[in-house]
């Protein structure tokens, strides 16, 4: 087989400018944070830290019991997400009594889910000294040891309820407008900005995940205020529109509240932007690919939600750039990113200059080694092909994917082969390329060209990869010098039978022209010998044969590649579409099979895929017509056909 997906050797320069505006694009990706970690790990019994609590009351937390007393928010982020949404409503009522105690709470669950044991207190708060908080917060940390939330059992699920207590904090506390009062929100991000740029890996893990999601609630409190904004706007145009008195008062309140909304945004936006440039800039230069992976995850997502904001260069590159990091965990949630992005229609025009400046990393992403990172370039590709945002010669090796190891690889570049056969099979027919139909002597010709039709092309189409795969391997200097003195051309190989079944496996469900139906055409071409007006070659015909016999077994409910776990037990619907399949391949072969015996029993490889085609039919059908001297005499010509390539 072919050499497959191979990692290449990762640039991390900038790609050429190719007419970017971004200010910066002498910058480089490369990792500058040096790590340490605190004097004493993390204690194997665990201990009991100072928490931090919201007093709260039932009515605020709707009659729940369980967090009608003190809560220790860390103990309750731990738990299913049922008592965070009762928790935020209760911290932003315990704001609306007392904002520094609140905020305190705030900053200590903070502290703590990061991995230190250390309380804010209110009166640090309210002193607003927070880099004097710091450094108190880095000397327990050393001192006592820190715990990690972020790994081991249940990490995934704190993760999330950890995003999901962030998102819900803002929410609620722009519902009571406590948000634009820059108090909390100043305090909360300063110290969310000096953890993010600690050396220490947890606090930054941690404060990254918090500042990422804090920017995303904010940017979605940005549309909530701009819906508001625009429908205030309308109601203020409809009153002015009005004729008569008395309005006068609410235009006033329509104007203020438009006027309030745009100031909000104007604050709030501000605030984004400074986070970023503070966390999210520089931790995408961190040494741990999670909190790398993290900044890029929020970035694709910021995008998504307001793209008049975020769909410029200066966050794109960021995303272009981590395709090229060096872990797999980074370029996924680059890619990821991507693929939503491509996604939607209205992105793909004002992403065109971004597309030519990064189309070279994007063609690369498909060999990546890390299975997931290929198939989320194969899909990000496909749609770019779909949108003729890139040149075919991009993808010009895809086919190659087509018999790699992984199921997942094959099945996702089989969506862009099954696009690109029309195109490959115009190269066959037209013979623009090396795998044209044979010259020679008995060469068939065409008066005058007939436009080929769509299952021509396709047929075309797959015999053209069929010869790429098997005319992959270069000559040494040695065979290609003898065969130019010699005046003679490397002899065309036909496909492994091995690779021939991964292809059927990748394009099953992909190609209209390896289903049942349009099995009759196939034969069609193997009685005419040839296709398009022009004969088949010897190898041609024998991947042909191939591929026919390996989408029978296909279509009949065989594995042609074995899977790596476990396949699950047929349904009744794949059992009964097998059956049928098997029933359509007997009425063809029983009448196609004793001419393509007689045409093709000379080659072995052809002889046995036909043979292994009648082993695929249901022999009870001869019965029941009773034909069994018909079946008998194809039997017998099986026979003499296998005798005829036995050794004695």
């Amino acid at each position: 087989m072919p050499a497959l997906r191979k990692r290449k050797k990762i640039d991390m320069a900038e790609p050429e400018d190719n007419g970017s505006e971004s200010g910066d694009e002498g910058e480089v990706f490369e990792e500058v944070e040096t790590e340490t970690q605190p004097k004493t790990r993390t204690p194997s019994k665990p201990r009991a830290p100072k928490v931090a609590k919201i007093t709260t009351d039932r009515a605020a937390l709707g009659g729940n019991t369980a967090l009608a007393e003190d809560c220790n928010i860390l103990d309750v982020v731990k738990q299913p997400r049922g008592a965070l949404a009762s928790l935020a409503k209760s911290w932003a009522h315990g704001y609306q009594a007392d904002r520094s105690e609140a905020t305190a709470a705030l900053l200590t669950f903070l502290v703590q889910a990061a991995g230190g044991v250390c309380e804010v207190s209110a009166d640090e708060v309210e002193e607003g000294e927070t880099d004097k908080l710091m450094r108190r917060i880095l000397l327990s940390a050393h001192e006592e040891g820190i715990d990690d939330h972020f790994k081991g059992k249940g990490a995934k699920a704190f993760a999330d309820n950890y995003r999901e207590w962030w998102e819900l904090v803002v929410r609620e506390a722009a519902a009571v407008e406590i948000l634009f009062d820059s108090f909390v929100l100043e305090r909360l991000l300063n110290l969310v900005t000096l953890m993010a740029s600690s050396t220490i890996r947890n606090f930054r893990t941690a404060a990254t995940m918090a500042a990422m999601q804090l920017m995303t609630s904010l940017v979605r409190v940005m549309n909530t205020l701009t819906e508001a904004t625009e429908t205030s706007q309308r109601q203020l145009d409809a009153e002015k529109k009005r004729k008569g008195g008395g309005r006068v008062a609410t235009e006033r309140a329509l104007r203020r509240a438009v006027d309030q909304s745009h100031h909000r945004m104007t604050d709030l936006k501000a605030t984004v932007e400074s986070t970023f440039d503070s966390v999210g800039a520089q931790r995408f230069r961190d040494v741990a690919e999670e909190v790398r992976a993290n900044v890029i995850d929020a970035i694709g997502g910021w995008i998504m939600l307001r793209p008049a904001m975020f769909l410029e260069d200066r966050y794109l590159k960021y995303l272009g750039w981590a395709l090229s990091d060096k872990d797999a965990v980074v370029r996924l949630a680059a890619a990821t990113a991507l693929v939503e992005l491509y996604d939607v229609d209205d992105h793909v025009p004002l992403l065109h200059k971004f597309t030519v400046r990064f189309a070279s990393r994007y063609a690369e992403l498909i060999y990546d080694l890390n299975e997931a990172v290929s198939v989320k370039g194969i899909q990000l590709m496909t749609r770019l092909a779909a949108l003729e945002e890139v040149e075919g010669t991009a993808m010009q090796d895809v086919y190659r994917l087509l018999v790699d190891d992984s199921a997942a690889v094959r099945h996702a570049a089989a969506d862009l082969v099954a696009d690109l056969l029309p195109s490959h099979g115009r190269k066959l027919l037209s013979g623009q390329d090396r795998p044209t139909l044979k010259q020679g002597k008995g060469r068939r010709k065409t008066a005058a060209a007939v436009e080929p039709t769509e299952t021509e092309l396709h047929m075309a189409g797959l015999l053209y990869i069929a010869y790429l795969l098997a005319n992959n391997e270069e000559d040494d200097e040695e065979t290609v010098e003898r065969r130019q003195s010699l005046g003679t051309q490397r002899p065309e190989l036909a496909l492994d039978p091995g690779m021939a079944a991964h292809v059927v496996d990748a394009l099953f469900d992909k190609v209209e022209l390896l289903g049942s139906d349009k099995w009759c055409e196939v034969v069609a071409v193997l009685e005419a010998g040839a296709l398009g007006g022009q004969d088949l070659t010897g190898s041609q015909a024998t991947n042909l044969l191939l591929l026919l016999h390996c989408t029978v077994r296909r279509a009949a409910g065989a594995t042609l590649v074995p899977a790596r776990h476990e396949p699950r037990k047929a349904s009744k619907a794949a059992a009964k579409a097998a059956e049928d399949a098997q029933h359509t391949a007997t009425l063809l072969f029983a009448r196609a099979l004793p001419g393509l015996i007689t045409t093709y029993q000379t080659e072995p490889v052809q002889a046995a895929a036909l043979a292994g085609i009648l082993g695929e039919l249901q022999m009870e059908v001869w019965a029941l017509k009773s034909e069994e001297q018909v079946l008998g005499s194809l039997l017998q010509q099986v026979a003499d056909m296998f005798l005829k390539h036995v050794e004695v």
